[in-house]
C-alpha cells in the first residue's frame, strides 16, 4: 500500500517491523543548522557555529524573508524535527503548493501544544523541543521559518522513485484521531509488565553458565526479564554474558553482557521505554520481538 500519516504512525509502535527489512526500502537524511563553514580537516573542520544556517533565505507571502530550512525532492517523508531554541512561524509546503499545508508558531508545534500533535509525539526533553509527527510526501517538501537564528534538526525518508504517497495535509488529519491517539497512548507507557507469580533463582557459578530456558516454535519471544543479584552489581552486569541460539544454528545470534543487552549504562537506574525498562526492584526488561 501507499506510503500515508496512519502507514507511519502504525510504524512508530511496532515491533515486529523491526525484525524485518522495509518495504519498500528507504533511506534516512537530515537537513541542519551546521556550521557550513567545516568544509575539510584542511578547512575549518572544527568550524562549530551551528545556529542559524539555512539552505536560503526567499520572499514568501507578503514579501516576508523566509528561511529554507529543508528543500527535498520526494518520495519522502519528515519523521522528526527538533530544535533547542524554536523561533518564528514553521511552515511546511507539500508537492510544490504555494500555500503551506502547516504553518503554526514552531515553538508550539514543537512543544506538543497544537493539536492534534500533543504529547508524547511531540513535546520538550533534555532541553530540546520534538516532534515524531510523520509528514509524508509524494513530490517535495520544504520548510522554513520567519525567524532567526536558531538550531535545528529535520531527520526524513527517501523512497525509490514511484513509492505511493498519500501526502500529508490537515484536512486529512481529522479522520486519523483515533489511529492519533492510539500511538500516543502507547507511547506515553510501556504495556504492563506480565505479572510474576513465581522466580526462578539460578545460581552462576564463577566461569560457568547456566540455562534459562528452551522453546519450540514457531513461536517468538515477546518479553524477557531477568535481574541480577551479585556483592558487586555493576562488575555482574558488564561480566555476566547472555547468549541465545535461534533454530538450531551453531553460533550464538546474541552473545552480549547482560546489562548492556537491558541498557544499564552503568549499574541499574529505573527507566521505561517501549523496548527496555528497569523495575524499582532491579529487574530489567525487554520487549524486543525474537
Amino acid at each position: 500500500g501507499a506510503i500515508s500519516v496512519e502507514r507511519l504512525l502504525a510504524e512508530m509502535t511496532d515491533f515486529e517491523g523491526l525484525a524485518l527489512f522495509p518495504e519498500p526500502a528507504y533511506t534516512c537524511r537530515q537537513f541542519s543548522s551546521y556550521d557550513r563553514a567545516a568544509r575539510s580537516p584542511s578547512e575549518n573542520w572544527f568550524a562549530n557555529g551551528d545556529q542559524g544556517r539555512y539552505l536560503r533565505t526567499e520572499k514568501g507571502a507578503g514579501g516576508k524573508d523566509e528561511h529554507v530550512m529543508m528543500d527535498a525532492e520526494g518520495p519522502g517523508a519528515v519523521v522528526r524535527i527538533w530544535s533547542a531554541d524554536p523561533k518564528g512561524t514553521l511552515r511546511i509546503y507539500i508537492d510544490g503548493a504555494a500555500d503551506p499545508a502547516l504553518a503554526v508558531p514552531m515553538a508550539d508545534l514543537l512543544r506538543g501544544k497544537v493539536m492534534p500533535f500533543a504529547p508524547p509525539i511531540a513535546g520538550e526533553r533534555s532541553r530540546g523541543t520534538n516532534l515524531y509527527f510523520p509528514i509524508p510526501y509524494r513530490a517535495r517538501c520544504k520548510m522554513t521559518s520567519d525567524a532567526k537564528p536558531f538550531y535545528y534538526q529535520v531527520n526524513y525518508r527517501t523512497y525509490p522513485a514511484g513509492t505511493p504517497v498519500e501526502s500529508f495535509s490537515m484536512a486529512a488529519l481529522s479522520n486519523l484521531l483515533p489511529a492519533i491517539d492510539r500511538t500516543a497512548r502507547i507511547l506515553a507507557g510501556p504495556a504492563p509488565a506480565l505479572a510474576v507469580t513465581d522466580r526462578a533463582v539460578l545460581p552462576v557459578p564463577p566461569g560457568g553458565s547456566v540455562g534459562l530456558f528452551s522453546l519450540t516454535g514457531p513461536a517468538a519471544v515477546r518479553e524477557l526479564r531477568i535481574g541480577l543479584e551479585s556483592e558487586n552489581l555493576d562488575e555482574a552486569l558488564r561480566g555476566c554474558v547472555l547468549s541465545a541460539r535461534f533454530d538450531g544454528e551453531e553460533r550464538p545470534s546474541i552473545r552480549v553482557p547482560a546489562g548492556d543487552f537491558f541498557g544499564a549504562a552503568p549499574g541499574l537506574h529505573p527507566f521505561w521505554s517501549l523496548p527496555l525498562q528497569h523495575l524499582e526492584g532491579g529487574e530489567m526488561v525487554c520487549r524486543w520481538v525474537m
